[in-house]
């Protein structure tokens, strides 16, 4: 396994800082897009159309690759918009012009009087439109396990019914423990062969259901005990940190967390 980061950590900053930070902790194989600056959508920037080239050569002389790319496609919205059908088409051409094997989408929270069946049928739904839309494409859709998708058997319930190659995984190991309520060996093998990719935190459930985000090592999730479950599956890819900087402005800045975390996986991947 190799490790990663998410832009995430870097809220407002050039690419440039972004690159030096890492390239200055050490130990970081891949940079994963979640926006970058002020912006969250990348697919639009300058530096992902026209500047392309010119931003791959600087990964390139950082000793990085590109290991995803986090989208913000959701397949179910709340009351609060409309679905975007062209982002996962957008990400999945960009992600092929990069080299990057998979884009990450999101499942989305279900609309107020939506049943639990209605919610699934119109995940499934719009997972195969996007698959189908995107069949082109050899980067492949990696549906997390966040918001209402928090309890891995709803993500394989999903995945199995849309059943494609190209629709798996992301395993957030903080959220199905600290959300789900899962513990890590449960959801490893609940996903099992489904997992294509990572994304790695740290946190710890206060008061009111209050989740806290905190240093790697310094909360409630069993990352360790992740990575085994991941081995034991025979998963060989990406561990990607998630440094939520740009949610959360009162976190040590990604230059502290960056060091921490690579401590701590060093000597286990």
């Amino acid at each position: 396994m190799k490790l990663s980061v998410t832009t995430l950590g870097w809220p407002g900053s050039p690419l440039d800082q972004v690159l030096g930070d890492i390239e200055t902790a050490g130990g970081f194989a891949g940079i994963d897009f979640r926006g970058l600056g002020q912006d969250l959508d990348i697919t639009k920037l300058p530096a992902f159309t026209l500047d392309l080239d010119k931003t791959m050569a600087k990964v390139k002389a950082a000793g990085l690759v590109v290991s995803g790319l986090s989208s913000s496609v959701r397949l179910v919205l709340n009351d609060k918009g409309t679905r975007n059908e062209e982002e996962a088409v957008s990400y999945c051409q960009l992600a092929d012009r990069m080299g990057v094997p998979v884009i990450r989408i999101f499942g989305g929270q279900p609309r107020t009087g939506q049943s639990r069946d209605q919610w699934m049928a119109e995940a499934v739904d719009n997972l195969k439109r996007d698959v189908d839309r995107t069949s082109k494409c050899k980067a492949v859709i990696c549906l997390e396990t966040h918001d209402a998708w928090c309890h891995t058997p709803d993500v394989v319930e999903l995945l199995d019914k849309v059943n494609s190659p190209r629709a798996m995984a992301l395993w957030d190991i903080m959220i199905t423990s600290c959300s789900g309520g899962e513990n890590v060996a449960t959801s490893a093998a609940t996903l099992g062969k489904r997992i294509r990719y990572t994304h790695v935190k740290d946190g710890k459930v206060e008061g009111n259901d209050t989740h806290v985000l905190t240093l790697p090592g310094q909360g409630q999730v069993d990352l360790l005990g992740a990575v085994r479950e991941l081995k034991n599956l025979g998963y060989n890819g990406w561990l990607t940190f998630e440094w939520e900087k740009r949610w959360h402005a009162d976190l040590p800045d990604a230059s502290v967390a960056l060091p921490v975390y690579r401590d701590l996986f060093k000597s286990v991947i």
